[in-house]
């Protein structure tokens, strides 16, 4: 779910028409998502397979945390950067992707090689967040680029060593041990680095 949605979410932006509501339309499904991760987080709505495949523990409240922030965060990146910049597209493609993968292998492969200023977290969780979240964003803005919606065309060393730093920046900071919150860390400084180095 937390790999997946996202980049499936990103592969509809050039249908949108050109008009400059277009973003804040196709930024409604997220925040909608993560409106309903908050009712089913505080007990309003019953959602059973919401609780069963988007929280570790079975607990409806831990939907009020990543969940939510992912939904929020996705919707939040979509308005301020859009389909004419890169730099909202590869936060997205990191955050989905590399923290996503981060998650995942770092529970399978990382018990043995465990980070000394952050015991939770792992070199195989940081690992695959730079790998995975180097190549999802590199993936999401040449997809944007062969529809022809960015602002400016990028030559492929361009998009590559970008997504690349961007994408160490952020498994950096993932790797911190800060609890729950890097769903909205990890992007954040996504953004920022990719910002920075694309200029737009």
């Amino acid at each position: 779910m937390h790999i997946g949605n996202g980049i499936i979410y990103v592969l509809f932006w050039p249908l949108y028409s050109e008009h400059h509501a277009s973003k804040y339309v196709c930024a409604s499904v997220p925040l909608m998502a993560a409106g309903h991760f908050t009712l089913v987080g505080m007990g309003i709505v019953v959602d059973k397979a919401l609780v069963a495949s988007a929280t570790r523990t079975g607990d409806r409240k831990e939907l009020l945390r990543g969940p939510l922030l992912y939904g929020t965060i996705i919707g939040l990146l979509t308005m301020v950067f859009w389909r004419d910049s890169p730099s909202g597209v590869a936060a997205i493609g990191v955050l989905c992707a590399g923290d996503g993968l981060a998650d995942i292998v770092g529970r399978r492969l990382g018990a043995s090689n465990r980070l000394p200023y952050s015991p939770n977290k792992s070199a195989a969780g940081s690992t695959a967040c730079f790998f995975g979240g180097g190549l999802a964003a590199m993936a999401c803005v040449l997809y944007l680029q062969s529809w022809g919606v960015l602002e400016q065309d990028l030559e492929f060393w361009r998009i590559a060593l970008g997504s690349l730093l961007t994408a160490g920046v952020a498994a950096a900071v993932e790797s911190l041990p800060l609890a729950e919150v890097d769903n909205w860390t990890v992007p954040v400084a996504a953004a920022l680095i990719a910002r920075l180095y694309f200029g737009y």
